[in-house]
């Protein structure tokens, strides 16, 4: 079972486990999940033996790297529109600055799914806003999906960024740089990492000049502060709440969906739980964030059932 959705696993004993958990680490760091197992009548049993920490760092095939960095550059100098969809994998890896540098060789503009909302700045200029299928923002919609080509960096069309399965992008005319792999189109580019490819694919980009949609955010809220409290008024207050440098956490269901269409500031971040949908993680979440950055500001959106799950 666990075969098509990890990239390492091992069965654990006392003679193998210091060797099998380094090289489980390992694979976890680079790759994707792995899974250990570890059988009951062994756990509590004296380990045997011991391993240095398997330290491999994976190596980008150069071949492959220039074969993938010229595919994408064609693909994108010979289409009359394109954009950008940075994803997640952007900040999860470091990478922020390299992935600003290709939106800017580029000349393109570069809207945002859910779960990767914030991974580039929203205040920088070529940022158009928030893509979420049909479910929110038609012109955005409309533009994204009718783009000749749609440059990925680190973007999954998960359910909750596809718009609950409603984004329409043509997969032979989109392009994702992912952690260890490219692809453009149907063709497939394996051993190129991301650290790799984004500097070398500013390099080759031609800049061009394409006009998206121009962004907004939940605008002004409506009604008087001593009415009763309204989605209308709510949101867009939060959103004026807001000030550089912010980390938001937002939970799970209503808050993160009207809080993910609001303008961040420069430097703020929106984190939210878009891969698995959890209840309850926004609490623990804000106590981490606020634990990890002491000299930024955390504020945490949600609800009381929520919130009752993990306090």
């Amino acid at each position: 079972m666990t075969d098509p959705v990890v990239c390492a696993r091992a069965m654990m004993s006392p003679d193998n486990c210091a060797a099998e958990t380094e090289r489980l680490i390992a694979a976890a760091l680079y790759h994707r999940p792995v899974y250990m197992a570890f059988p009951f009548d062994v756990a509590n049993l004296p380990v045997v033996g011991s391993a240095p920490p398997a330290a491999v760092v994976p190596q980008t095939d150069q071949v492959a790297l220039e074969a993938a960095v010229a595919a994408i550059a064609d693909a994108l100098n010979v289409a009359k529109s394109a954009c950008i969809l940075p994803g997640i994998l952007i900040p999860r890896c470091g990478l922020g600055a390299e992935a600003i540098a290709v939106v800017e060789a580029s000349g393109l503009p570069f809207a945002a799914m859910f779960m990767d909302k914030s991974a580039l700045d929203e205040t920088h200029p070529q940022y158009i806003g928030m893509y979420d299928g049909k479910l929110m923002n038609e012109e955005i919609r409309a533009f994204v999906e009718g783009c000749d080509c749609v440059l990925g960096i680190g973007a999954m069309l998960t359910d909750f960024s596809s718009g609950a399965f409603t984004a329409r992008i043509d997969r032979l005319k989109s392009i994702n740089i992912m952690h260890n792999s490219v692809r453009v189109g149907a063709a497939l580019y394996q051993n190129v990492e991301m650290k790799d490819v984004l500097p070398a694919l500013a390099r080759k980009l031609t800049k061009k000049q394409v006009q998206g949609p121009k962004r907004h955010g939940l605008g002004e809220p409506v009604g008087q502060p001593n009415d009763k409290i309204s989605v209308q008024y709510l949101y867009p207050r939060w959103e004026q709440l807001l000030k550089p440098g912010d980390i938001l956490i937002a939970e799970t269901g209503t808050t993160s969906m009207g809080m993910g269409f609001a303008q961040l500031p420069k430097g703020a971040v929106f984190h939210n739980q878009s891969l698995w949908g959890s209840i309850g993680w926004a609490t623990p979440a804000a106590f981490g964030a606020a634990l990890a950055a002491p000299e930024r500001r955390t504020i945490l959106i949600t609800g009381e059932g929520s919130h009752q799950l993990t306090a």
